[in-house]
């Protein structure tokens, strides 16, 4: 619930008028953030590690990930959202993960009829929920601030009951809830504000000691090398398809 509170207000935070302006920039450079790293990874364990296909698949698309749960408080405390290479850098770190999720379903999930009935509930259920959200946000006012925090963690957590029912990740259907919302958002002062409180001084933290937990020591030093050898890859690709697509930007 952490990670999906975070990336709501991540969402939030998107300038709509600013990506449709800049939309070309954020798929091309987004798009090689992806796709330089993951094609490295996958060239790498394919001829020098020889692994199988399922490992092969999984490391690179893991490779080629951008943590947008790193990005967002990072760019939000040094106020660069509030400038235009601050917005550009926060749609450019989203595209990647949206990328991912969909390697990872079509890659992972067995695609039937009850997954394809459950992207499309997902999107009636967005688009209700959107339409819900402004009527009920504009019709309490400023007093009622914690019962609309409450209604926004009931559609936040529906969203990831009918994700996980299509085996769905629940970031993609919360970002764009969050953008679908930006501008309710910023209407809601009090709101916002009070989201972020909860959020930063509870559910985040605990996201990330909760994914610290997992973490093995024992497994990162018996495999220190191919680790090692992973990072240099995979920012190495990533930083010289942003350089070669990024620079006339």
């Amino acid at each position: 619930f952490g990670s999906l509170l975070l990336i709501f207000l991540a969402g939030s935070d998107i300038d709509v008028e600013f990506l449709r302006r800049r939309l070309k920039p954020v798929l091309l450079v987004g798009g090689i953030s992806f796709l330089a790293p993951g094609a490295a990874v996958l060239a790498y364990g394919h001829f020098f590690e020889h692994w199988d296909r399922d490992k092969l698949l999984l490391i690179s698309i893991a490779c080629s990930s951008t943590s947008v749960a790193i990005v967002y408080p990072v760019l939000k405390d040094a106020r660069l959202l509030e400038v235009n290479f601050g917005k550009l850098a926060l749609l450019v770190a989203f595209f990647p993960d949206f990328l991912i999720t969909v390697a990872l379903f079509a890659c992972f999930t067995k695609f039937g009829w009850d997954t394809a009935l459950v992207v499309v509930a997902l999107i009636v259920v967005i688009w209700i929920m959107r339409h819900a959200s402004f009527r009920f946000l504009k019709n309490y006012g400023e007093t009622f601030s914690q019962i609309k925090l409450r209604f926004i963690f009931v559609i936040l957590l529906f969203l990831g009951f009918v994700s996980e029912k299509g085996n769905l990740h629940a970031s993609l259907a919360v970002f764009i809830m969050g953008i679908m919302v930006s501008k309710l958002m910023k209407d809601q002062a009090d709101t916002d504000r009070n989201l972020r409180a909860v959020a930063f001084s509870i559910f985040v933290p605990t996201f990330y000691f909760k994914a610290g937990l997992m973490f093995s020591i024992s497994a990162a030093l018996a495999n220190w090398m191919v680790i090692g050898t992973l990072l240099v890859i995979a920012f190495g690709a990533k930083f010289a398809g942003i350089y070669l697509l990024g620079k006339p930007y």
